[in-house]
């Protein structure tokens, strides 16, 4: 009887340690997400071509996740009217090593509409960079 109650007893321990350190190695992916966020602080046209710039900013707490990041602005869903605005992105840009991004539409004109940052996640050496989304930017303000 002790045999089998042995036999039973240590599979069921060594599954619980392996369980267990399983979870301890999901708790530390938890850790190394890095949250961020996102924000467009201006639009500007520049000579000598005149085309819209959003200029905006990614923050984190984690350096690792500010660099080379790619942020696409959107018209916001608040903004679009049926045929009224594109569904993809107005312009693009990248982060630099700040965090700081430049997007530019290569357009003279566009809606006068919210816009939206979004800046996509990635994964990094082991750590998870999150996507964000900014709060609407009204040119018009």
């Amino acid at each position: 009887m002790r045999r089998l109650i042995t036999a039973i007893a240590v599979p069921i321990a060594l599954l619980s340690v392996v369980a267990l350190t399983a979870s301890a190695a999901d708790a530390g992916n938890v850790a190394r997400a890095g949250k961020s966020k996102v924000a467009i602080t201006s639009l500007t046209t520049p000579p000598p071509d005149h085309t819209w710039v959003f200029k905006g900013k990614v923050t984190s707490r984690n350096a690792k996740c500010l660099s080379n990041r790619r942020v696409d602005i959107y018209v916001a869903a608040s903004g679009r009217r049926r045929g009224s605005a594109p569904d993809g992105p107005v312009a693009s840009g990248k982060t630099n090593e700040k965090g700081k991004f430049k997007a530019d539409t290569g357009q003279e004109l566009l809606l006068l509409a919210p816009y939206q940052a979004v800046v996509a996640g990635r994964k990094h050496k082991g750590l998870t960079c999150q996507e964000a989304e900014s709060k609407p930017f009204n040119p018009q303000t």
